[in-house]
């Protein structure tokens, strides 16, 4: 859906949601996950399976309308009620990441997509 969401918003086309976009999800930045992973080698006597995420669900609704803000697209989502929502949420909890490894993301999904935006756009 993330991407999804990008390409269209990049396009100024529609983001188009299940129903009323009430299921959730924990995202993170790719940036995030390679601090974890430095984090995880810079502990190596640290054992386990971590759970590594931002710690917060994000709806799908809060993700198209984020998104839409950040890449300038406004107004352009539409609501599909008559399919099936998924209205799961999904998210894990990053304590043991926190405690263990001493880490914790420091992108919001806000400041993850303004930088996404600009290596976009620099890139095109």
């Amino acid at each position: 859906m993330l991407a999804t969401f990008l390409s269209r918003a990049l396009k100024k086309e529609d983001l188009t949601v299940f129903g009323e976009g009430k299921g959730e999800r924990d995202y993170l930045y790719a940036k995030d996950a390679a601090n974890a992973i430095i984090a995880a080698i810079h502990k190596p006597k640290t054992k386990g399976v971590f759970n590594i995420g931002l710690g917060k669900g994000t709806s799908h609704r809060e993700l198209a309308e984020t998104i839409n803000e950040v890449f300038e697209n406004p107004n352009n989502i539409r609501f599909l009620h008559e399919y099936l929502e998924d209205k799961s949420i999904q998210l894990m909890s990053i304590d043991k990441a926190k405690q263990m490894l001493n880490w914790e993301p420091h992108w919001t999904l806000k400041e993850a997509l303004f930088d996404m935006k600009n290596i976009l756009i620099n890139d095109s």
